[in-house]
């Protein structure tokens, strides 16, 4: 009788559940409602879990298909299509091939393709049986690197299918698709793409802000992110922006003090850190999404004069480098710099504070700071040079940490545990009887319960754990704590960073963003790609074919190194890094003739303008002269704004 009632129970919250959702999607989700859109998100999840579960007692009585399809054909379309995207991933994923794609598949391909392409379950069997991992994800980057694409899904099939007709490829950059026929690629290209569409048609219906663990379909969506385009995830994110943009009226005004005079005042650095902290942090999660011209004027003491930037490109570029230093309590350099390691020796990592004891709050709300100075490079293209590993850009889009980015960063901090594992594996695999205190006595020599801390602290990992030593009883308690203590470091200061720049720019689609893709979004290209550059230059009086133009093309792209470069953009731009597309250039270069005879000019030096983005240069002689004469501005001009 209970078994009945239970059973009742259960069947009448089933049906309550699938009629609440049909009534969610029919009258659709108010985009100004979280709170409807996280119960959607809500009953999304219990309906699939459902289902979910009815499909494998179906699957017991051999009667799968047809009550099966009859169940979910009563729900709406719009989860019938989420039904089948979810059912597409797993296939995706399954590195056995054993999960079948669905046959709404097919029907969505032909909507979505070009209608001469046939597209059908033998032409998706074949190719995946070509593909691995490694091999999606480098046909994915060729997809993103590919700017055709953008233009006409069918135009870039053709020109795959004659890339590799012509062998034009590069393979130095997809070894792995070398071996793979031509049109096995342009399937899984089309598969791939009919997956971004699905997707784009139905995104509205998550809610991505539950954090990993908390949604099974959100979470589903986030593990197939690589596999949709770039592109489409950055414009996502770009409307989520404009969405979210406030109409802020009031502009600040910063005190700058002379970033070259630091001085310490009441226990502090006075640095330009501080004063935008000092002067911002308090509305900066409304000022910094407002729309206004610039979010602060600046008034220079050194200069005597109010900035006009917007917002102030050497003020944020003198923030940003303040944070990677010790005037500041808030980053160290990673410990493969302290132990000369050579592997991201010059990352900078959260300062480390005892795990038994608050942070203090200054420094909490100067975390935040950090992150809301994130949020502003995301939402004004202001591209910020900072020195972060890739375990910080990874929790920042909710990505699980794994030993290696901690070994990215400390190559020694696992040292010891893959030595007890080592030797734990050798003592159940011996023969004979052999001693296993004997085998992991020599890793576990004077080993207590405690650890040295990537500051290069001692802390216990257990109460009065620096007296209690490691033994064969208690070495995999010791292991577990110990990773535990190395994954979870740095979890309070980056969950306060997180706070920041969540404040600023939405979680909603942030996190559907790889670590590299936000670290790119934030700091723009690592590497200046002179060639981008040059596509976005404007010239004043001259032309690309000007000898002088030439020559100083030729300086900039094969006459100075990296450092060099990142040192010109600061003196033109006041930033040391460019944007990773040509569309994010809301400002165009410009390269202006200071009219001199080649005489008078080879003894001039050249100026610049950060505020306009602006380089007047002399018509020098030589290209030895331009070389000379720019590099000596670089080093040791940081720009000479209206000072001409």
């Amino acid at each position: 009788m209970q078994t009945c009632v239970n059973f009742r129970l259960s069947e009448r919250i089933q049906n309550f559940m699938s009629q609440l959702l049909i009534v969610l999607l029919s009258t659709g989700t108010p985009e100004n409602s979280p709170t409807i859109k996280t119960l959607q998100m809500m009953v999304m999840d219990f309906v699939y879990l459902d289902l979910l579960k009815q499909k494998s007692q179906l699957s017991i009585s051999n009667n799968i298909n047809q009550k099966f399809e009859l169940k979910l054909s009563e729900l709406p379309q719009k989860f019938q299509d989420v039904w089948m995207i979810i059912d597409i991933i797993n296939a995706i994923t399954d590195q056995t091939k054993k999960t079948p794609y669905p046959d709404l598949l097919f029907i969505q391909a032909h909507n979505i393709l070009d209608k001469s392409v046939v597209f059908t379950l033998d032409d998706v069997t074949v190719s995946s049986n070509y593909f691995d991992n490694r091999s999606d994800l480098q046909l994915i980057n060729l997809m993103n690197s590919n700017a055709l694409i953008a233009h006409s899904f069918s135009e870039f099939i053709h020109s795959l299918g004659s890339a590799y007709a012509a062998n034009s490829i590069s393979f130095e950059l997809y070894p792995s698709l070398l071996n793979i026929p031509a049109n096995c690629v342009q399937n899984r290209a089309r598969l791939f793409h009919v997956l971004g569409a699905s997707v784009e048609k139905v995104l509205s219906l998550f809610d991505f802000t539950f954090a990993p663990g908390k949604s099974i379909l959100a979470d589903k969506i986030r593990v197939a992110k690589i596999y949709l385009l770039t592109r489409k995830r950055m414009a996502w994110l770009e409307q989520s922006l404009k969405e979210t943009t406030t109409n802020e009226p009031r502009t600040y005004i910063m005190h700058h003090f002379p970033v070259f005079t630091p001085c310490i005042r009441n226990s502090h650095w006075i640095t330009t850190f501080n004063q935008g902290y000092r002067e911002l942090h308090r509305d900066a999660h409304v000022t910094f999404r407002s729309d206004l011209h610039r979010y602060w004027r600046e008034d220079r003491i050194e200069m005597d004069r109010f900035d006009r930037d917007e917002p102030s490109r050497e003020s944020i570029t003198g923030m940003c480098a303040d944070i990677f230093t010790t005037r500041l309590p808030l980053f160290i350099l990673c410990p493969n710099d302290r132990t000369n390691n050579d592997l991201n020796r010059d990352r900078w990592i959260p300062n480390v504070f005892p795990p038994n004891q608050l942070i203090p709050g200054r420094i909490k709300k100067q975390y935040r700071f950090v992150g809301q100075l994130v949020g502003i490079a995301i939402r004004r293209k202001h591209y910020l040079d900072l020195k972060f590993p890739n375990l910080l850009w990874k929790q920042l889009v909710d990505e699980q940490l794994t030993m290696k980015d901690i070994e990215d960063v400390d190559i020694q901090s696992f040292v010891i545990i893959k030595e007890i594992e080592d030797n734990m594996e050798k003592s159940q695999s011996a023969e004979n009887g052999c001693d296993t205190d004997q085998l992991l006595s020599r890793s576990m020599t004077e080993l207590r319960f405690d650890i040295v801390s990537s500051a290069g602290h001692i802390y216990e990992l257990i109460r009065n754990g620096k007296d209690i030593p490691v033994t064969v009883d208690n070495v995999k308690e010791y292991c577990t704590r110990y990773c535990e203590y190395r994954l979870n470091e740095f979890h309070r200061q980056i969950e306060y960073i997180r706070q920041g720049l969540y404040s600023v720019v939405p979680k909603y689609f942030l996190t559907l963003l790889t670590a590299s893709e936000l670290e790119e979004a934030v700091c723009g290209n690592g590497r200046i790609d002179v060639e981008l550059l040059k596509r976005n230059t404007r010239y004043k009086y001259s032309s690309l074919e000007s000898p002088y133009i030439q020559r100083f093309w030729k300086v900039l792209s094969e006459m100075f190194n990296e450092n060099q470069k990142k040192l010109f953009l600061k003196f033109v731009w006041g930033r040391t890094t460019l944007p990773s597309r040509d569309e994010d250039f809301k400002q165009k270069f410009s390269i202006s003739l200071i009219v001199r005879s080649e005489c008078e000019a080879d003894k001039m030096l050249p100026l610049s303008n950060t505020r306009l983005f602006g380089l007047h240069l002399p018509s020098y002689s030589t290209t030895e002269i331009m070389h000379e004469r720019l590099n000596y501005s670089i080093t040791y001009r940081s720009s000479n704004d209206d000072d001409h």
